[in-house]
């Protein structure tokens, strides 16, 4: 595999292929389910779907800084 070939194909997810789904699952810290809806809704790159589970899985960071 080249570099080339293999720098861009780093930021694709393969939801058939159970180990990447479980790598990409664990990585964006949702569900494999929850991943595969992201990949219908915004397609298979990975910037595509980090952004998609921060509007739609993720909760609000809360302000531990009041007292």
């Amino acid at each position: 595999m080249s570099m080339i070939h293999a720098g861009r194909d780093h930021q694709i997810v393969d939801v058939d292929d159970p180990d990447m789904c479980l790598y990409w699952s664990t990585q964006f810290d949702i569900e494999p389910e929850q991943l595969k809806a992201a990949v219908r809704e915004v397609g298979n790159r990975a910037d595509d779907i980090r952004d998609y589970v921060e509007r739609h899985f993720t909760d609000p960071v809360k302000d531990n800084t009041a007292h």
